[in-house]
């Protein structure tokens, strides 16, 4: 079984004279994106994948850069699949490592020169950096049965003296393979 590499972008931002973060997703991309499986031999059911309800890491408290805090958030997205076998479809999602060079720290650009280092974790452990498996990072894989909804993890990492107040932003590609 085949399936079609699906990319999603999505937009992190930082946004206020306070900090506070959020992910959200360019809604016409995901409305449009789909990934499919296809098959050639006779009898083989052939399943397909759709990426949607991307809600944002929202952060509850603003980020204060002379605080010794980390700032957490989540958010979440759905994957649903259908014309699947009684044993479901296994995906791999990958999160890019953004407009930086590293899964870690990930950061995220404001105004100038300005950077504010963060991360996207698996788990509430915060310990599996959510990434394509190079480096320290990790994919996640999943037996989808209908749909899953998966739950993003953000850490805004502390002592961050640097950090300007303003806006920050990044942009994050969802990947959903076989």
């Amino acid at each position: 079984m085949m399936m079609n590499l699906t990319r999603h972008a999505l937009r992190i931002g930082l946004v206020g004279l306070v900090f506070s973060l959020a992910l959200f997703a360019d809604a016409p991309s995901f409305a449009a994106g789909r990934a499919r499986t296809s098959a050639h031999a006779s009898g083989m059911e052939v399943a397909s994948c759709s990426l949607s309800d991307v809600t944002g890491v929202t952060f509850p408290l603003p980020y204060n850069p002379f605080l010794n805090l980390y700032d957490y958030g989540t958010g979440h997205f759905t994957i649903t699949c259908t014309n699947q076998g009684k044993n479901g479809t296994t995906v791999q999602v990958q999160l890019s490592e953004g407009d930086g060079d590293s899964y870690d720290p990930r950061e995220m650009d404001g105004s100038g020169t300005a950077k504010l280092n963060y991360n996207l974790y698996a788990g509430p452990d915060y310990q599996i950096i959510w990434g394509d498996g190079t480096g320290k990072s990790h994919n996640v894989q999943h037996v989808v049965k209908g749909s899953w909804t998966a739950t993003i993890y953000g850490r805004i990492f502390n002592n961050q003296p640097k950090a300007e107040a303003g806006a920050y932003s990044d942009t994050i590609t969802i990947t959903v393979s076989p």
